[in-house]
């Protein structure tokens, strides 16, 4: 635990420094926690625990209300509810971007998610109503340490996907000011 108290220099320590793997110990121990509010239209959801994962407090039912509110993801909900793939004319240069991802989406109890294999692996990440993208961004650099952009990009893929992800972390580790 860090002090406030005045550093005594010991005969143990002659230079008085923290050797580097107390400081990383320390360091590693130290816990946030992040807040913040959305607003859905179901209900004021808190968003205060990164160790489980940002937003994982929100219901299937809050994700989808989130989701169907957001004018990129609703005619994709619609298409594959009905199942029948867009037609791209229909569709915004943003929607145009989430349709070439239309064979991996899918509808997991009412929130849309896009089946995708990392490391070998098949992943099932939750599409990102644009609403988020900032939250989620500032939650997985700013408030884990400001890691790189490999690391942040993958803790991000793990859990969400949205088009254009890789840009939008690239153009946030350039406005850091870290």
């Amino acid at each position: 635990m860090l002090s406030r108290l005045e550093y005594s220099n010991s005969d143990d320590d002659p230079e008085g420094v923290m050797e580097q793997s107390t400081i990383k110990a320390v360091c590693s121990s130290i816990q946030t926690r992040a807040r913040a509010e959305v607003v859905t239209s179901d209900s004021l959801i808190d968003l205060d625990d990164l160790d489980n994962g940002v937003m994982e407090n929100m219901t299937q039912r809050q994700w989808g209300s989130m989701q169907a509110q957001d004018r990129v993801l609703r005619p994709m909900i619609t298409a594959i509810r009905d199942a029948r793939k867009p037609h791209r004319r229909n569709l915004s240069l943003e929607q145009s971007k989430l349709l070439r991802y239309f064979d991996s989406l899918v509808l997991d109890q009412g929130v849309l998610c896009r089946d995708s294999k990392r490391n070998g692996e098949c992943v099932r990440q939750r599409v990102l109503p644009s609403v988020l993208v900032n939250k989620v961004l500032h939650y997985f650099h700013d408030c884990v340490g400001h890691p790189g952009r490999d690391r942040t990009l993958s803790l991000i893929q793990d859990r969400f996907f949205w088009p254009g992800m890789t840009k939008d972390v690239d153009k946030w580790l350039q406005k850091c000011p870290r």
